[in-house]
């Protein structure tokens, strides 16, 4: 037996079911959308802050190359003064940068002995001059270097056989400074070649201390738990937030096997990279961007690690509001359902009753319905009343067909309206009717007017047939007489002189009067002699 269910609760069981459905679906995809949405969001921020710190740390060490080429172009007429003159006039240069910079630790310069001393003929052998820090103070040092040969492997004969501009990879040297508690510091140094007259002559280096960019990596925290670092060229950590790390193989801060020949290949040549990986057991987003100084080729990355799970954590916040909205708007939703279908049903229920004498052909206009409002259900009131008003109509339409009231006026309800067109289509019928009994009269009288004019015309012909004169008089004064026009006229072609052929008025008649008149034409001479010449009939 099946159940009959009201609308109240089919709309219920419907909208509810479908409801859970759309929301099943809606707050998976939500969920989803969250997910990647946040751990997108959390890529691009990262990568705009590894990128805008990177920038930060390029213009430091960009200032240091500004720097050193700035030493450069001052000692650069250095060969052209004399050996006592260029101690005076140089040295104090070296020793002013040295103390206007607080994070240099050495500045220094050496000349190829060939360049400054033309009497010095090996290829090998320099002088190095500079200044630095020894207990707080800048002290001087002299060197002469590489007099026995030079030293293949080592980063003077590489850039003196390939000149370029380098940031050496960190390394660690002692100074003895009262600004740092131990004597082994962390340093890199920023190298400028130089040339005299257009051959290489040495190079001008700053010496600086690496601790100031703990500051920039300590700043970049864009989110809990996560890491900075800077890495040189050569892969070995600069600064991080963790400075145990600090002069370490990057590898160190990933899990075995993560920072891999391909990843190390990429940060050497100087590619922003990003990928995910294990770090401290922890699912990890990396971005790792470049550090292009000058004109060096060894360019030098800053990165940050951020777990993901910090990420999710926001997800999963956000998941749980979701849910109690979508439960609180479920609860909304059944109370306006449970609402509208009570009030819905009972407005329905007023009309069953009349559509039901509708159905029985009971169409009395005393079946109106009050309209009270404007919804949907007034609309359907508002129809049954139309039909109601339009069955009246359509029947008193018929009765009036019924009694021969053919042009009574009627509109169907639509192009769709059956009954309408039908008894639109019943009138047509009998109005062609009517019609068609017309013509058949007008046919037939027709008929009659034409017999009747055939037979006077062949009493004329019986009756005139010795006289031509008489005979076209005759004949064109009963044409114009029979066919009640004002006028006519019969032309004929006189054809007695073979070389003078022409048409001739042989009689005329009009209104009521025969009109005696002479008239000649010659062929294709007005429209008498195009309508015989052209042998057409005109009209107009």
């Amino acid at each position: 037996m099946k159940v009959k269910l009201k609308i109240q609760g089919k709309l219920l069981l419907y909208i509810l079911s479908t409801s859970l459905l759309i929301y099943g679906i809606a707050f998976g995809y939500l969920v989803n959308l969250m997910i990647k949405d946040n751990v997108a969001s959390a890529e691009r921020t990262t990568d705009a802050i590894v990128q805008k710190y990177a920038n930060l740390a390029t213009s430091e060490l960009k200032s240091d190359f500004d720097i050193t080429r700035t030493i450069k172009d001052a000692v650069k007429k250095y060969p052209d003064f004399s050996p006592s003159e260029r101690e005076k006039v140089f040295d104090p240069i070296l020793k002013e940068v040295l103390n206007n910079h607080k994070n240099y630790l050495a500045v220094w310069y050496t000349w190829e002995l060939n360049v400054i001393d033309p009497n010095y003929k090996l290829a090998h052998g320099r002088i190095q001059r500079g200044y630095y820090r020894l207990g707080g103070i800048s002290s001087k040092t002299r060197d002469t270097v590489d007099i026995t040969g030079e030293n293949i492997g080592g980063i003077y004969y590489n850039i003196k056989t390939n000149p370029r501009e380098v940031l050496l990879d960190p390394y660690i040297s002692t100074f003895k400074d009262v600004r740092f508690k131990n004597d082994s510091l962390f340093m890199a140094s920023s190298i400028v070649p130089m040339f005299y007259k257009g051959k290489f002559a040495g190079l001008v280096a700053v010496d600086v201390e690496l601790d100031r960019f703990h500051d920039i990596t300590e700043n970049i925290k864009p989110y809990t738990d996560s890491q900075s670092f800077m890495v040189a060229n050569n892969g070995n950590i600069v600064s991080a937030n963790n400075k145990d790390f600090i002069n370490n193989p990057l590898s160190k801060m990933f899990e075995e096997g993560v920072i891999d020949a391909e990843i190390m290949q990429k940060i050497t040549s100087g590619k922003q990279i990003t990928f995910y990986a294990q770090v401290n057991g922890q699912n990890s987003y990396v971005s790792i961007s470049p550090m292009y100084v000058g004109g060096s080729v060894t360019p030098w990355s800053i990165g940050i690690i951020v777990p993901i799970d910090f990420v999710m954590n926001k997800v999963v916040i956000r998941t749980y509001v979701t849910g109690a909205v979508v439960i609180l708007g479920l609860i909304i939703i059944t109370l306006i359902i449970w609402f509208i279908s009570g009030q819905l049903t009972f407005r329905l229920s007023g009309m069953t009753s009349v559509i039901t004498d509708l159905a029985l052909g009971d169409i009395h206009k005393s079946k109106l319905m009050k309209i009270h409002s404007q919804d949907e259900v007034s609309d359907m009131r508002t129809s049954v009343n139309s039909l109601i008003l339009s069955l009246n109509k359509t029947a008193d339409f018929a009765t009036d067909i019924g009694k021969g009231n053919l042009d009574t006026e009627y509109k169907p309800l639509s192009e769709n309206d059956k009954l309408g067109n039908s008894l639109l289509e019943m009138r047509q019928s009998l109005k062609q009717a009517q019609i068609d009994e017309k013509n058949r009269k007008e046919e037939d009288r027709k008929l009659n007017w034409a017999t009747q004019g055939t037979a006077k015309f062949s009493e004329i012909l019986r009756t005139n047939t010795d006289n031509l004169n008489a005979f076209t008089y005759a004949i064109i004064k009963e044409l114009v007489q029979y066919v009640e026009i004002n006028q006519g006229g019969i032309f004929i072609i006189n054809d007695s002189n073979e070389d003078d052929k022409y048409i001739e008025l042989a009689a005329s008649y009009a209104y009521e009067r025969r009109k005696m008149l002479q008239k000649r034409i010659n062929f294709g001479v007005g429209l008498i002699g195009r309508c015989i010449q052209e042998a057409e009939t005109i009209s107009f």
